[in-house]
């Protein structure tokens, strides 16, 4: 009577055992927080929006950080040797995080071979920026090349750039392209916290 019973407890168990590892792996990797596998990534509702470990560059180099429409653009050629041409980018800050206020309007001030090498600005474009403090010439440029400037689409959505992992995402959701503002400043102050 026993031999049947550990027979059945047996083929029980090596039938179980690989299902309850299988779950166990899941509930770890997909349920606890991202942390763990050191993948940190704000969130927004349980879903992942913008990996910190990109951010933590851009908001640690930042003086202004802002969404904004472009109002207007004036090139200023070089009046002497000792002059830099440049180009002045007025915007409206339609959203702040960092370094200005909602609804000023900011003058920035960049080297013309910026622009001549392809970073340009159209007025009427909204984009979400991280922009190093101005120089002691009063100019800046975008922190991080193109990362720095985040185009945003109708509808509010900020193209945070396609997000790929080798590891694998360790979440229940995907990684999204297009973000609200609201989500991407609160990755951008989940970033500051933890650059303090």
């Amino acid at each position: 009577m026993f031999l049947w019973l550990r027979k059945f407890v047996s083929v029980a168990a090596a039938l179980l055992c690989p299902l309850l590892l299988i779950a166990l792996f899941l509930s770890v990797f997909f349920l606890s927080p991202p942390v763990s596998l050191g993948m940190e990534m704000a969130h927004s509702g349980g879903t992942p929006v913008v990996p910190i470990e990109r951010l933590r560059p851009l908001t640690n180099k930042s003086g202004y950080i802002f969404a904004g429409t472009v109002t207007a653009i004036h090139a200023s050629p070089a009046h002497d040797a000792k002059d830099v041409a440049t180009i002045a980018i007025t915007f409206h800050v339609d959203h702040a995080v960092r370094g200005v206020r909602t609804g000023q309007s900011l003058t920035i001030r960049e080297w013309m071979g910026v622009w001549e090498n392809g970073q340009r600005y159209r007025v009427g474009e909204k984009v979400f920026l991280f922009l190093y403090q101005p120089s002691k010439l009063g100019l800046t440029s975008i922190v991080g090349g193109p990362q720095g400037r985040m185009s945003i689409h109708r509808g509010g959505q900020v193209n945070v750039g396609l997000v790929r992992y080798t590891r694998g995402v360790a979440s229940g959701g995907p990684v999204k392209n297009f973000v609200s503002v609201a989500e991407l400043e609160q990755a951008v102050r989940f970033a500051e916290k933890d650059l303090r």
